[in-house]
């Protein structure tokens, strides 16, 4: 008989039997960027991104950060200088900086990026050892310049 969680642990997710992507480098499309406030009013920034190229072409990749300038600023920061803003953001204080910033990085919606990405390990509260991908850096994307081929009859010079 089918429960309830099995046909919830088959849809994926966090609690369910999808897999992480390996660490590695990809290119990925952002495609949402959302500010929202927990009970206390306290200010998130939640980013999705998109891989674009490669086995794991579709996947999406999370990174998000409480306005808590003291331990996330560096984070925020990261992501901003990604999309390619190199001004100080507008701002009197750091909470109106990181909301400046948000709206910036907002901006950047289907931009392409270049994140590295690892695994990590943990336990949940029911003492299940789980796997999920985590953004550890954000790059802004540079394509590899193209080789150029010889033109036809041309040998190569070596």
């Amino acid at each position: 008989m089918t429960t309830k969680q099995d046909v919830w642990d088959s849809w994926g997710g966090s609690g369910g039997t999808s897999t992480p992507v390996p660490a590695g480098r990809y290119a990925a499309q952002l495609k949402e960027c959302e500010l929202s406030y927990d009970a206390d009013g306290r200010a998130r920034t939640s980013l999705t991104f998109v891989i674009i190229d490669g086995d794991y072409s579709n996947r999406y990749l999370w990174l998000d950060w409480p306005h808590d300038p003291a331990k996330f600023g560096w984070l925020a920061r990261m992501m901003y200088d990604a999309c390619g803003y190199n001004q100080m953001p507008d701002g009197d204080n750091p909470e109106q900086m990181l909301m400046t910033m948000t709206r910036m990085i907002g901006d950047a919606r289907n931009q392409t990026f270049r994140l590295t990405t690892d695994v990590r390990s943990y336990q949940t509260n029911a003492g299940e050892q789980k796997q999920s991908s985590r953004i550890k850096r954000v790059e802004a994307f540079q394509q590899q310049p193209q080789q150029q081929a010889a033109p036809a009859g041309d040998a190569p010079q070596w």
